[in-house]
């Protein structure tokens, strides 16, 4: 669970100079893994009966004692951790052999020459800094080496299958055409491949038939035909010919790498901090500030969680003396407001769109009601005295019921003339729809 990962991936767009998402990203990943740190600290707190803390000091004496150079299980244990984090990233299974060989690369180089580093280099963290370059330049390497090859290899199947080329390759690219087309059939006969490739391979008669048809002036075939399976299909196989991103080899490799464990254990001796050389405990400002931070924070969201949980556990008994309704926008913006991990949803209309006759008193509802407004503003007439939208006119020459005045400015008067205080400047409107931009510098 921690952001290892992350964690280098923000110093890297810092040092390419992407500093607003880089320094974003890189706080994150501080402030959310001492969150983690802090809750499995609070955790074994009540698990363990000797206390979280004796638990941590003693821990250390188990960690070095495996000396791994004389296991034969060494890389092969390896490998099978590999293979978890690349279930983790989900990649097909049919491909795993290529994210093992990075992860392979990556990892022997920087364990071998860490052993010899560490030789000269036993008072300082050069050998780490050292190997840790020196593994992660054959991670690239590998990668895109894995990269040019799967290509060229796709490259002729992919040219055949989606008709990019007319007639017969050269020897190379007729035993690249087979050897890809073969792996496709014989991962899909152990069942590890996808079952779309295979479709759409038995589908390359049909499609080169029906174009050799659409292309013969002999034939009346006006157009290719499919049907909506096929052209799933098809559309599928379009986007799996793009390019590898290395990136996709790359990033298991950086996972394995990357010191999740060493940034929980700087924040757990924040936490517990280590006795010193007299047997005294350190006192340091900073991880006080971090941990009474932070537990701060957590109550915050604590509280906010309990009085949710506690409102839809007795909605049913409030909803008998509920005394006025409010719109699913209006309930979900109150929610936005008082809780901090609330999420709108974007995707969700009703989630900040304002229905016919909120009740929320700080949103005008329409922006037909806004022209009225604006001109009463620029005459610096009373709020009572709005004259009627174009709109509203509109409607009452047709002998429909308006009073001139925009439904929200009946009940909340009070609340509109203290937000449009006279302005200094304000436009006249000319039409009907007043944008965002002028209702801004109204209220400014």
């Amino acid at each position: 669970f921690f952001y290892g990962t992350a964690f280098v991936i923000g110093l890297l767009e810092i040092m390419a100079g992407e500093l607003e998402t880089g320094v974003t990203r890189f706080i994150a990943v501080s402030v959310k893994t001492f969150v983690l740190c802090l809750g499995a600290a609070i955790g074994m707190q009540i698990i363990i009966p000797k206390g979280s803390a004796t638990a941590w000091l003693e821990q250390a004496d188990e960690c070095g004692l495996v000396d791994l150079d004389s296991k034969w299980w060494r890389v092969p244990l390896y490998l099978l951790c590999s293979v978890s984090v690349l279930g983790q990233y989900r990649f097909p299974v049919v491909n795993y052999w290529r994210g093992l060989v990075v992860q392979l690369a990556a990892y022997e180089v920087q364990y071998q020459t860490l052993l010899q580093f560490s030789q000269f280099h036993a008072t300082d963290f050069l050998d780490t800094a050292s190997s840790n370059v020196l593994g992660d330049m054959a991670a690239v390497v590998t990668a895109c080496s894995v990269q040019h090859i799967v290509d060229t290899l796709r490259y002729y199947y992919y040219a055949r299958v989606l008709h990019r080329h007319q007639g017969k390759f050269s020897s190379f690219g007729e035993m690249s055409y087979s050897i890809t087309s073969g792996i496709i059939r014989t991962a899909n006969f152990i069942g590890i491949g996808r079952r779309s490739n295979l479709d759409f391979l038995h589908m390359t008669k049909k499609l080169q038939q029906q174009r050799e048809e659409l292309h013969s002036p002999t034939h009346s075939r006006q157009e290719i035909k499919l049907d909506a399976k096929e052209e799933k299909t098809l559309v599928e196989a379009i986007v799996t010919a793009e390019a590898t991103s290395v990136w996709s080899l790359l990033m298991p490799a950086v996972y394995q790498l990357v010191p999740g464990s060493l940034i929980a254990k700087l924040w757990f001796e924040a936490i517990f901090p280590p006795p010193t050389e007299d047997g005294e405990e350190q006192d340091s400002i900073f991880s006080n500030l971090m941990v009474t931070s932070t537990s701060l924070a957590l109550g915050l969201i604590l509280g906010f969680a309990v009085v949710q949980t506690a409102i839809k556990l007795s909605s049913p008994f409030l909803s008998l003396f509920k005394t006025d309704e409010k719109s699913e926008g209006a309930q979900k913006r109150k929610l936005s407001r008082q809780n901090v991990m609330f999420t709108i949803n974007e995707g969700d209309a009703t989630s900040f769109e304002p229905k016919e006759h909120d009740d929320d008193d700080d949103v005008i509802s329409t922006t037909s009601e806004l022209p009225g407004l604006i001109e009463a503003l620029a005459a610096d007439a009373p709020i009572e005295n709005v004259p009627a939208s174009a709109d509203k006119a509109e409607s009452t020459s047709k002998g429909e019921p308006s009073d001139g005045m925009p439904t929200m400015l009946k009940h909340s008067d009070s609340a509109l003339s203290t937000v449009f205080e006279k302005p200094t400047a304000v436009p006249t409107a000319t039409s009907d729809a007043v944008n965002a931009d002028g209702l801004e510098k109204v209220v400014e």
